[in-house]
């Protein structure tokens, strides 16, 4: 009994093992024939459109499949083309084919005319069939000639829209993305290079909420589209247009011009600030003579408010509130004044306007006028009064020390380190015949020395004069006497300076050594 069930058991297992042999030969053997046998679109009629799909993958179709597919976005895959062509004649295909595969027909009805499309389901392929109606889709009295010419109308017209510099996309009234652009498609894989555009509808480029339908009038919106990992911040100037229910958008690149403004408003926002902490008062005025811009040193100097300022007042009445708040020059009459104004406005057009305006407040103001772009022109206010002041006090300082030793009986000359005379006074001039101050070009020691030497006998001194010029650190006052080759006697005295420079002091002395006061040069003689 052992032996039989075990020879039973035996016996079933070889049978099955045979069995699943002979399936699994029989299966491999119908996929050999599948894959050597050629996957084609069975022969259809002349007015139908046929299309053999395994998911997204285009195996096959008819001649007239692939115009229908031309006549769609050469940018995008077959199936997002076909879906993209379809959308508008079959709106339900796109959410019903996915159960092509459990129910395994499908057809549907053209909404525009009596075009029909069958979807099949056939061993694991998708085939698509479009029944079109030559009457309504071709007009009356067409010819192939027709036909063609309008064929290559549409293949420039796509070619005019997938090379426009901007991004074009068409939205329905759900909000998604049914057709679009080169351009867009490109943004698209710049902000996701891994995408591959297998989806549909589209990807959408902008965020609901910055892209809003509004109203049916046409309008332009500022869109941005966030920077990420594979492209930095965009801008774009959006043209929204209503068309057949559905939003046509036109979406400008405007990058560069936002850089350059905002450039531009960096740019402004430094200016102005340095301006406003300027101590010179600056008026820009425009090439039709009105204020355009200013600072607030103007207000400052010109006790002018600024509600005054910012109403862009002309030169004209910019200079008349001048003179009322006596922050110009007082004309003589109004004609002079006109006049005046007339002039200086020439002179900033030329760049050549340059003035100090002594006010009667005891201020003074210096104005300059330059040249703009566009025929502008600018004036730069600074008040002086505290350099002019210094000026005058500094030259009346000079010219009391110059009086006080031009007072003195002594000739004084001043050499400087270099040996240039700065200073002498009245007696050195009677004296020596010359006054070093008023010569045109500098005057050195080589120079006085050579004059020196001619008026007086040979004296080992000059040397001494020299070697005490040159040597600052020991310096202590000296005297000699000379002899000048008229007769007369002379003491000089040498003496340090602040700055390191030199004094030189000749007096006239009697032969009884008494100094003779009022040094006069009398004509010289022959020496004896």
């Amino acid at each position: 009994m052992t032996i039989i069930t075990t020879a039973i058991l035996i016996s079933s297992i070889l049978g099955m093992s045979f069995v699943a042999a002979f399936a699994a030969l029989f299966a491999l053997d119908l996929l050999r024939r599948r894959q050597q046998a050629p996957v084609t679109v069975a022969p259809v009629a002349d007015n139908e459109i046929s299309f053999l799909f395994d998911g997204n993958l285009l195996i096959d179709t008819t001649p007239g499949g692939r115009k229908f597919l031309n006549s769609g976005q050469a940018h995008l895959p077959p199936w997002q083309r076909l879906l993209a062509v379809l959308h508008k004649k079959y709106p339900d295909f796109e959410t019903s084919i996915a159960a092509l595969e459990h129910v395994g027909e499908l057809s549907f009805q053209s909404t525009y005319d009596n075009a029909r499309l069958f979807a099949e389901w056939q061993s694991g392929l998708t085939r698509i069939t479009v029944q079109a109606q030559l009457s309504s889709d071709v007009p009356d009295g067409a010819d192939d000639q027709s036909m063609g010419s309008i064929s290559n109308e549409l293949n420039v017209l796509q070619k005019v829209v997938d090379e426009t510099p901007m991004a074009v996309w068409r939205e329905d009234r759900d909000g998604s993305v049914r057709w679009a652009n080169a351009f867009y498609l490109d943004l698209i894989r710049q902000a996701d290079p891994d995408d591959d555009l297998t989806t549909w509808p589209l990807p959408k480029l902008f965020a609901d909420h910055q892209l809003a339908a509004g109203s049916e009038d046409t309008r332009v919106q500022r869109l941005t589209l966030p920077a990420s990992e594979h492209r930095e911040e965009a801008f774009f100037d959006c043209l929204v247009q209503h068309h057949e229910g559905d939003l046509l958008v036109f979406a400008r690149p405007m990058d560069q011009l936002i850089r350059a403004e905002r450039a531009l408003q960096e740019f402004v926002q430094t200016l102005t600030k340095t301006f406003g902490d300027l101590p010179t008062g600056l008026a820009v005025f425009n090439r039709k003579r009105e204020l355009v811009l200013f600072n607030p040193a103007l207000t400052d100097l010109t006790s002018l408010k600024p509600l005054f300022l910012s109403t862009q007042p002309t030169l004209f009445a910019f200079l008349d509130q001048l003179r009322n708040k006596q922050r110009m020059p007082e004309p003589k009459d109004y004609k002079t004044w006109r006049q005046g104004i007339i002039d200086l406005e020439a002179a900033a057009e030329q760049g050549t306007y340059h003035e100090d305006w002594y006010l009667p407040t005891g201020q003074t103001y210096r104005v300059t006028g330059q040249p703009h772009p566009d025929g502008a022109i600018a004036f730069l206010f600074e008040d002086i009064s505290a350099e002019v002041s210094l000026t005058r006090r500094f030259r009346t300082e000079v010219e009391l020390g110059q009086a006080v030793i031009d007072s003195l009986d002594e000739a004084i000359a001043i050499l400087s380190r270099d040996g240039t005379v700065t200073l002498s006074n009245q007696a050195y001039a009677d004296l020596w015949g010359t006054n070093p101050t008023e010569a045109l070009g500098e005057i050195r020691l080589k120079d006085v020395l050579e004059n020196w030497t001619k008026t007086c006998h040979s004296t080992d001194f000059w040397d001494e004069l020299v070697a005490y010029h040159n040597d600052e650190s020991a310096r202590e006052p000296k005297t000699a006497e000379l002899n000048m080759r008229d007769g007369r006697c002379l003491i000089c005295r040498l003496a340090p300076v602040a700055g390191a420079a030199m004094l030189v002091g000749f007096t006239l002395v009697s032969k009884s050594g008494n100094s003779v006061r009022g040094v006069t040069n009398p004509p010289r003689t022959a020496a004896t």
